[in-house]
């Protein structure tokens, strides 16, 4: 995977982050979760926890609430609702 972030638009970061999870694979989730994970701005989190939500396999987004529920309980809890997974 080639990663550009850094060259992205700052207005185009969140179309970019949503349309690599909902059209990539796991990998590309991956990749999200784990800038996400790293990342300490707030704004950015927001982000990239949005394009997390993104996701259109449920057997990942089951994996992600799974394993990090209890973390980021209530933070999913408002993106699920406002981002709902089916179109």
């Amino acid at each position: 995977m080639i990663h550009l972030c850094a060259s992205i638009s700052p207005n185009l970061k969140s179309v970019v982050y949503v349309g690599g999870v909902k059209y990539g694979g796991d990998a590309e989730w991956q990749f999200i979760w784990n800038r996400f994970e790293r990342t300490q701005t707030p704004s950015e989190k927001s982000k990239l926890l949005h394009a997390l939500s993104a996701s259109t396999d449920v057997l990942v987004l089951n994996r992600y609430c799974r394993i990090h529920s209890q973390v980021h309980y209530s933070l999913l809890y408002v993106y699920f609702l406002r981002f709902p997974v089916a179109d």
